[in-house]
């Protein structure tokens, strides 16, 4: 098994999360010894310091979500309403199934639960270098942000799928971080090992925003509930094989 180490430092999602934050630290120094003046100037410094588009180097999905710009086009308005309202019925009857019927052993604190969830994605797996449960469940059991994704991804729902996502992006920054360039982030190293596309991911973002939040967003063709799913298992399978290579 990969043996990946976990980056000095805190692990919390607000601290550490790039190399490219760690002069902060000397820069409040600076600021506290200097009082008023100091503030001011670390102030101005820290603003400099900001990349125009650090956002796409985020462990946080939705912080790089692309916001959709322009109006509707009316020469494809029709065929966009009548996509999203067939996938918005498909949306809720996957949503109501998923809240009639849980997978009862995901709904215990079990070691149950981990054993089924890592079945059903062992299952689920058409790699010709397929994982197995234990394998998965390995895995899950050594990291909990997999773990939360797993069952996340299992319970499903758009809620869950995009907690599943998140989990997983958060894993790859904190113990894939080795592996990343100074100026890349989760999403780049995902593309970078064609596990995603950029245009998937904005698709995926964009549709459990919708059909989380009921964000009003601009009209796109959404994914549907197994092209959701399929997305995030995808990831969440080449990230484990990753681990166990």
């Amino acid at each position: 098994m990969k043996v990946l180490q976990r980056p000095g430092g805190p692990t919390e999602r607000d601290h550490g999360t790039l190399a490219r934050n760690l002069p902060l630290s000397a820069l409040t120094k600076f600021c506290m010894d200097c009082g008023p003046s100091g503030l001011f100037i670390g102030g101005f410094l820290f603003a400099w310091a900001r990349t125009v588009d650090d956002h796409y180097f985020s462990p946080d999905p939705l912080r790089r979500r692309p916001r959709l710009k322009g109006g509707r086009d009316t020469a494809k308005s029709l065929d966009l309403e009548s996509a999203e309202g067939k996938l918005a019925v498909e949306w809720d009857a996957y949503e109501l199934a998923q809240l009639i019927t849980p997978p009862a052993p995901l709904l215990s604190n079990t070691l149950d639960r981990i054993e089924y969830a890592a079945e059903e994605l062992a299952g689920a797996d058409t790699s010709a270098a397929a994982l197995t449960s234990a394998q998965i469940k390995s895995v899950a059991l050594n990291r909990d942000r997999i773990y939360k994704a797993i069952v996340a991804y299992i319970l499903g729902g758009a809620i869950r799928l995009f907690e599943a996502y998140e989990e997983l992006n958060y894993e790859i920054m904190d113990y894939a971080a080795p592996d990343q360039t100074p100026s890349s982030g989760p999403r780049q190293w995902m593309i970078s090992r064609g596990w995603i596309t950029g245009e998937d991911e904005d698709r995926f973002l964009n549709t459990v925003l919708k059909y989380r939040c009921n964000d009003n967003v601009q009209p796109f063709i959404p994914f549907s509930p197994s092209e959701a799913q399929r997305f995030v298992r995808n990831v969440l399978l080449e990230f484990i094989r990753y681990c166990v290579s």
